[in-house]
């Protein structure tokens, strides 16, 4: 039966087992002759690529090891076969056989999550189901929890999943958590793969921000694109649809905005906001000499009552307004991805005499003006989301950037950056 796995796909085999035609014998899957070896049978068969034979030695495992003794039916003049019990079935026993469908549908439930928040992410961590991991995280499920003393990153990274080690990482797990008060999770690795990823994490700058910022309750996630030219960290934008506003994205004009790298948290909080503002990270201050030249090239003396982005990822990069900051060896410079609302802005061209990169195909007209109410308070001001919103902080490789010489190709890289490039 094991090695029938190879030639059927992960929603046949879940097929199978609801429909309690998928017969088991955990200790022929697992190669073991008693069943107080089930744990060294399942660490060498939860290393397999072909997720129906994870699934199969999930099965054979949790069956030998399991308190719930009505989870299995024995199968009838079979000795040693076990079927699911259909009439149990909930959102655990979906997690043990990868049925991410199942818990797309019945997971919302909050009183469900809270019930099983910890042995739901670690079942599909152990077993390396980095679909259901990925479904888990994104509901909120909690990237620290512990099942007993384990960590979910010593438990993907102790079974050999790397490529959940990679996303438990990109959603600000620490592996800087002794387990047991005696090894850190790189200390667990199974494969020196893995290894290698924890080590080049812990010299990751960015990862570290965003690990804080996870903490603070101020980002979501961290995109990385090929070789590390672009990585974003997702603003936590309260009270915001952020899917909805996706949806909507053709009314919004995809914008960035260069600054220091100490700014960049107080933004991801409480938005972009003009100079002179007073929020709890003390007040906004802007380069007066910028608006000096800003004035001279047709703009207007009111400067403090607006918001100022650009178009071009390249402009908002330079020198002038973006910080370099160093991580893993390399330079990156600081930038802020902005949605502003279309025709809301006004348009002026650069005020930069000497740029740092030479770009084909920029808009002309480079710098955008967002005006705010001039006679709001300035004070502990939300960002005026019906005219823009902070979406995420940017990373761009400074050497990426320099190699770069056309506009277009850039900006739809950006647009098209995906989760699925992490």
């Amino acid at each position: 039966m094991y090695n029938t796995l190879s030639y059927i796909g992960r929603e046949e085999l879940i097929k199978q087992i609801k429909e309690s035609i998928f017969y088991f014998n955990p200790q022929k899957i697992l190669e073991i002759e008693q069943s107080k070896d089930a744990k060294i049978g399942f660490i060498n068969k939860i290393k397999s690529k072909k997720i129906t034979k994870r699934i199969a030695a999930t099965l054979s495992f949790d069956q030998i090891s399991t308190k719930d003794y009505n989870r299995y039916l024995e199968v009838n003049n079979k000795k040693d076969y076990y079927k699911f019990n259909m009439q149990n079935y909930g959102v655990y026993e979906a997690a043990l056989i990868s049925d991410i469908e199942y818990l797309k549908e019945n997971i919302k439930n909050k009183l469900l999550q809270q019930e099983f928040k910890q042995s739901l992410l670690y079942t599909c961590c152990r077993s390396g189901f980095y679909e259901c991991v990925q479904l888990l995280l994104e509901l909120g499920f909690d990237i620290e929890s512990k099942e007993e003393t384990n960590t979910l990153l010593q438990v993907a990274s102790y079974y050999g999943h790397e490529n959940v080690v990679g996303l438990l990482i990109s959603y600000g797990a620490n592996n800087n958590i002794k387990i047991n008060y005696i090894n850190y999770p790189l200390d667990e690795s199974r494969t020196d793969q893995i290894k290698q990823r924890m080590k080049r994490s812990s010299e990751d700058n960015i990862l570290k921000f965003f690990q804080e910022l996870k903490q603070a309750g101020l980002a979501e996630s961290i995109q990385r694109s090929k070789d590390d030219n672009m990585i974003r960290i997702y603003r936590k934008i309260k009270g915001v649809d952020f899917q909805a506003l996706l949806k909507n994205k053709k009314e919004y004009s995809h914008c960035y905005h260069g600054t220091q790298f100490k700014c960049l948290k107080p933004i991801l909080d409480v938005g972009l906001q003009q100079a002179g503002t007073k929020t709890k990270y003390g007040t906004v201050e802007t380069q007066d000499d910028y608006f000096q030249v800003y004035e001279r090239n047709g703009g207007t003396n009111d400067w403090r009552n607006a918001i100022f982005t650009t178009p071009s990822p390249f402009y908002a990069a330079e020198m002038a307004y973006s910080e370099r900051i160093q991580s893993k060896s390399q330079k990156y410079c600081c930038l802020i991805e902005v949605f502003i609302k279309q025709g809301t802005q006004q348009e002026f061209k650069s005020t930069i005499l000497s740029r740092d990169f030479q770009i084909y195909n920029e808009p002309i007209n480079i710098e955008y003006r967002i005006e705010y109410n001039q006679d709001a308070q300035l004070n502990e001001k939300i960002e005026d989301i019906n005219k823009f919103i902070v979406i995420s902080a940017l990373f761009l490789k400074e050497q990426y950037l320099h190699e770069q010489t056309n506009y277009d190709d850039c900006q739809q890289l950006l647009d098209n950056f995906s989760p699925q490039e992490l």
